[in-house]
């Protein structure tokens, strides 16, 4: 229900400043995007019960390794997915439509939504964490933050600022927010047993 909100929501503001070439954009971006992902929903479902285990164990500098590990590895992986998306986005438009109009809109889309690709690991990943380590409300807390709090006002808000290059950029810009609130509540007081 959240997604679907977020997207109806960007449709309408995608229509509104970019008419149906920015919708069709949209799609193009959506799609390399979400292939994007795919690597952070893994690490995050993989990495879950490592963790669970080794918190249920009192092991926390093990904890503290793995967690530590998988920003490297997000990082990583980001870095790898995000180069050639920025520098030859016109090469994954191209698979999709042979449009020039909207293989333009396209590319400009795909490079600002691509720099959110890190975040959105450490955002996702947050919810994984914490839903590990017996936090569940923290995990529900960050799962409601991203498309409600963050994302629909920086949506607005950079839209009325800067017409459609700041609907692309909301994505990258509420996924920023997110993984700065996953950094606050994993230092918050009541985690701090799971780090030492």
């Amino acid at each position: 229900m959240m997604m679907g909100l977020q997207s109806l929501l960007m449709n309408l503001q995608l229509v509104k400043y970019g008419g149906t070439v920015a919708v069709a954009s949209m799609g193009i971006v959506f799609a390399v995007y979400t292939v994007a992902q795919m690597p952070m929903f893994a690490i995050a479902d993989g990495f879950q019960p490592i963790l669970g285990y080794n918190y249920g164990a009192g092991n926390f500098a093990r904890v503290r390794r793995i967690v530590l590990m998988v920003m490297l590895i997000i990082f990583g992986i980001s870095i790898l997915l995000i180069v050639p998306v920025v520098f030859k986005p016109d090469l994954f438009g191209k698979i999709f439509t042979s449009d020039a109009e909207v293989l333009l809109v396209a590319t400009k889309g795909l490079r600002y939504f691509m720099f959110g690709l890190p975040f959105f690991g450490l955002y996702f990943c947050g919810t994984r964490y914490f839903q590990s380590i017996e936090k569940a409300g923290f995990a529900n807390l960050l799962s409601f933050c991203k498309p409600f709090v963050f994302f629909i006002p920086v949506l607005y808000i950079s839209a009325w600022a800067w017409g459609l290059d700041g609907i692309w950029l909301s994505e990258p810009v509420s996924l920023f927010l997110g993984s700065l609130l996953v950094s606050v509540l994993y230092f918050y007081p009541p985690s701090q047993k799971t780090t030492g």
